[in-house]
């Protein structure tokens, strides 16, 4: 009998059976494949530590040895782990037929189906992406015999293997053996990798599906309209349907504990490994590239880092989908409407919040946490060895070549959005065929002006001066180029954001209302009319300066014999005469200007907007809870019945605009977290090399570049404060409901809107956040923490040069 799961993890099962680490298999094969596994790994590590054992000893001999080492060592850790715990994968093979088995619906089935289908894909990418690195590593050492092939020479080229290595033998005579041995230890261990984390990947999978399946159900109970249903039956129905409810979340939690406990300290010993192996091969590295070393052991120690960073942010993001699975079903059960429950399964759904507002987390051994903070634990950890390294004339145009439908009252207070957004294709109410083309534009412009900029190096002599002004120039506009592609890639989720704000509208109940959402509207509007005149004035003033700088002066400054000599604000290579061709060279670094500056305000102060809107919600919904509290509220009603229903009504009504803002806020992160989850970072960097370059100019009389670096320094510093601040909002105005609520006469209200009352401060007391990709929540203290970064990574690379 084939269970419904084995079709998506028959693949996982083969490749654990290939080095006996698959439990069914026959006991003696099993055994006899461990025995000869063990005894190729330390064969692997045997060669290659007798090469510390000669003459020729050097520092840089140890860090070779030790960078491939440490990466072997990862694998061997993991099998070592895998075959110790070999009859808990038994049991973890057991607990998904049983969970497959307890399914009732067809949504649930499809749920898991879902999840399942996804870690087979993964499995199949991560297969193909590894075998496909061995078999490209193996054959790069034989490029000698290719060579001598089509292009002989009257010696044979020497073989090198590219990694050390002592065999007692002539490498030469005995290349295609050795390189036998070589290629079954990286197989060997490419598979134990694939594999062992392959499957940990699809187990992990099916908790985040067993998650997702206790949050469908905590829905579903909670969407069940109890007013054509006697209170005695409703009961029963609901008491039934929590209990499958907790049942599920119960199994999904005992699932990951049983992960946590097998592999939790394997994955300990991994992660330090793994650091420690990132470490010793960005140091070699570095001392490859200032001695200017060959290029193959660059590309290859490239390689090794870039894969060890893949691995640290692969663990750490399947732990931070724990706790953002876990965080899902408390969001779940908080937005659902389950104040139209009975009040007895009130009382259980209070439990239920209480037990998942603090988020389950998988921890390895109770010493780390996997997340997208604990892999910035992990970065901070190779900190100091990183940082080595490191038109409005088109308006009526466009208007005529777009349909637009904003028709709703709210759509006066995004007009100037609207034009911004309409500017660079990025309205997702315009003609498709022309966003296309101003996407493919704009893309084109500023992809230009950051390769462009980096081809410099290919004409001119490289110095320390000409690197740090193309990074100066050339990061900020590679931010603006990556966020605007992000925002193209999000246009159907930015149509549904505006028709949200519509529907908001349309919901608020009295005037009093409508006044607050119009005022929060009006404060997004006054900054992005403030902040689009400040950027195009700069704008202005910037081509006033260059024009002045590089022509007119030429006309007033008649003395000199010769015109006075030209240059480009920036250092940049078209690969043609930049005399003979300066003004349209001009031009074009104008139209780069333009470009990438509207970019950044109209995707900066449309999420700004929508952070007033999602503001203004909260503070409805304080309203809200006061007008129902008020005294005179239900002061002509005189049954204390029909009082308590309007009250009731009055905080369910302020639930519900709670939990809208709340939803709001979760649309906006999923459009634009990828949007700041690369830019602020690359903001970080910019803002520290060019903090950097300040303290380089500052001593010189290079003036103008002085000015402009102070500017950019400037400009990041708001642009960082800018973004911290929308989070900071929304954090205090969240963080107001819970205020509000308690400072309201409640004492005074009955018994049952106590209960609702006590429900409303226990969901707002867990401050609604924007959180940017697990790993960073915009607030004041962020800005602080950000700008504290960028100055320790300047000094940094202050200290060092």
């Amino acid at each position: 009998m084939e269970f419904p799961e084995e079709k998506y993890y028959r693949l996982n099962y083969i490749l654990l059976s290939s080095i006996g680490l698959w439990p069914y298999d026959n006991c003696s094969i099993k055994q006899i494949q461990v025995i000869l596994s063990l005894l190729i790994y330390i064969s692997f590590f045997a060669v290659q530590f007798m090469k510390l054992f000669v003459p020729e000893y050097s520092l840089d001999l140890l860090l070779e040895v030790l960078a491939i080492n440490f990466l072997i060592l990862i694998w061997f850790i993991k099998y070592v782990a895998f075959s110790s715990v070999m009859e808990n994968i038994k049991q973890l093979r057991n607990c998904v037929r049983s969970h497959w088995s307890i399914l009732v619906d067809d949504r649930e089935i499809d749920i898991l189906h879902k999840y399942a289908k996804i870690g087979k894909q993964s499995t199949i990418a991560i297969a193909i992406c590894v075998y496909f690195g061995i078999v490209s590593f193996t054959l790069v050492q034989y490029i000698p015999d290719l060579l001598d092939i089509v292009m002989p020479l009257n010696e044979s080229r020497p073989r090198m293997l590219l990694h050390q290595t002592k065999y007692f033998a002539n490498q030469q005579n005995y290349f295609h053996i050795i390189m036998i041995h070589e290629a079954i230890g990286l197989l060997l261990s490419g598979t134990t990798g694939v594999a062992a984390e392959t499957f940990l990947l699809v187990s992990s999978l099916h908790a985040f599906g067993m998650f997702k399946i206790a949050s469908y159900r905590m829905e579903r109970m909670l969407s069940i309209d109890v007013s054509q249903i006697p209170i005695a039956k409703s009961y029963i129905i609901f008491h039934d349907k929590i209990t499958a409810a907790v049942d599920i979340h119960r199994r999904a939690i005992e699932f990951s504990d049983l992960l946590k406990a097998k592999f939790g300290l394997s994955y300990l010993f991994m992660a330090v490994t793994a650091i420690c192996s990132a470490t010793v091969s960005l140091f070699r590295l570095f001392r490859i590239m200032t001695m200017q070393q060959e290029k193959m052991e660059i590309v290859k120690l490239l390689c090794y880092v870039v894969f060890l960073f893949l691995f640290l942010i692969v663990a750490n993001f399947v732990g931070q989908e724990f706790i953002n699975r876990d965080s899902h079903v408390h969001r779940t059960i908080c937005n659902t409407k389950w104040y139209n429950a009975p009040l007895k399964i009130q009382k259980f759904v209070l439990f239920l919040i209480r037990k998942t507002i603090k988020s389950y987390k998988i921890d390895a051994a109770g010493l780390f946490s996997p997340s997208f903070e604990g892999l910035a634990t992990c970065k901070e950890e190779l900190k100091i060895l990183q940082e080595y390294y490191y038109t409005a004339k088109l308006l009526t145009f466009i208007g005529a070549c777009t349909r637009t439908e904003m028709s709703c009252m709210a759509d006066s207070y995004y007009t100037i959005n609207r034009n911004l957004l309409l500017c660079v294709g990025l309205w997702p109410y315009q003609g498709f065929g022309f966003r296309c083309i101003l996407i493919t534009f704009i893309t084109l412009v500023l992809l230009s002006s950051v390769v462009f900029q980096l081809t410099t190096f290919v004409t001119k002599e490289y110095s320390m001066e000409l690197l740090l002004k193309i990074l100066a120039y050339s990061i900020p506009w590679l931010s603006y180029m990556l966020k605007y592609n992000l925002f193209c890639l999000n246009m159907k989720k930015m149509r549904g954001l505006v028709e949200r704000v519509r529907f908001d509208w349309s919901e608020l109940n009295n005037a009093r209302e409508l006044e607050i959402i119009k005022r929060y509207s009006a404060i997004g509007r006054f900054i992005t009319l403030v902040t689009t005149l400040f950027i195009y004035m700069s704008i202005f003033g910037f081509v006033v300066v260059q024009l002045a700088a590089n022509f007119i002066l030429d006309y007033i400054i008649t003395a000199a014999n010769e015109s006075r000599p030209r240059r480009l604000p920036a250092e940049a290579e078209c690969f043609v005469d930049q005399e003979k061709y300066f003004t349209l060279l001009m031009s074009y670094v104008f139209l780069v200007v333009i470009c990438g500056l509207t970019t950044v305000i109209a995707i900066e102060t449309l999420f700004m907007s929508y952070t007033q809107h999602a503001c203004g919600l909260f503070e409805v919904a304080n309203c809200r809870v006061e007008q129902a509290l008020h005294k005179g509220m239900a002061r002509d009603i005189i049954s204390v019945a029909e009082k308590n229903t309007i009250i009731c009504q009055g905080i369910v009504s302020a639930v519900d605009v709670h939990r809208k803002a709340i939803e709001f806020i979760e649309m906006s992160i999923t459009s634009f977290k990828w949007v700041y989850f690369i830019t602020l970072p690359i903001t970080v960097l910019s803002l520290s090399i060019n903090l950097y370059r300040l303290s380089r100019l500052i001593t010189t009389e290079e003036y103008q570049d002085t000015i402009t670096t102070l500017l950019f320094v400037l400009g990041h510093f708001w642009y960082l404060f800018f973004c911290n601040y929308l989070g900071q909002e929304v954090i205090d105005h969240s963080s107001n409901v819970f205020h509000k609520t308690y400072n309201v006469q409640w004492y005074t209200a009955p018994v049952k809107v106590q209960k609702l009352l006590l429900l409303v401060m226990q969901r707002s007391m867990r401050h609604c956040t924007i959180m940017i990709g697990g790993l960073f929540i915009p607030s004041l203290e962020g800005f602080a923490t950000l700008t504290s970064m960028s100055l320790s990574y300047f000094m940094v690379i202050y200290s060092i040069q």
